[in-house]
């Protein structure tokens, strides 16, 4: 199984949000989540779900996962299950089970930095020669 943290941010804060989400992750595998803070991730669950239903992407991913672990295909549809287990025990219990912080994969995806000037490669300062102009067609 895969658990996944995403998310999008100003390239700067990429480390400081990193250590955030890490620092949350270790509280969650070292005591259960307040009630309050359950019942707020219950919310956006339900909110994201439906956003999702809404998708094709979602049903595509879906469908071939449920293919996958065979699991049925129209649980999705009744949320009812998924939220009986979602317990402060069961969140502890599964990130004390799945987020092993010596066996995770960070990427992090950057924009590319242009240059405002163009430089020809290799010669620092040089602008680059531009292209001629296309030949006009008749």
């Amino acid at each position: 199984r895969v658990f996944t943290v995403e998310f999008g941010c100003d390239p700067t804060r990429v480390d400081e949000l990193v250590t955030a989400a890490e620092k949350v992750i270790a509280e969650v595998s070292k005591a259960p989540l307040g009630a309050d803070y359950l019942e707020k991730v219950k919310a956006q669950f339900v909110r994201e779900r439906e956003r999702q239903l809404r998708t094709n992407s979602f049903w595509s991913n879906w469908l071939e996962y449920a293919y996958r672990f065979g699991d049925d295909p129209t649980m999705v549809l009744d949320p009812a299950p998924r939220m009986a287990r979602m317990t402060a025990a069961n969140v502890q219990a599964a990130a004390k089970h799945y987020l092993d912080t010596k066996q995770y994969f960070e990427a992090v995806l950057k924009p590319a930095t242009l240059p405002t000037t163009p430089v020809a490669p290799g010669v620092p300062g040089k602008t680059p020669p531009t292209a001629p102009a296309p030949a006009p067609t008749h």
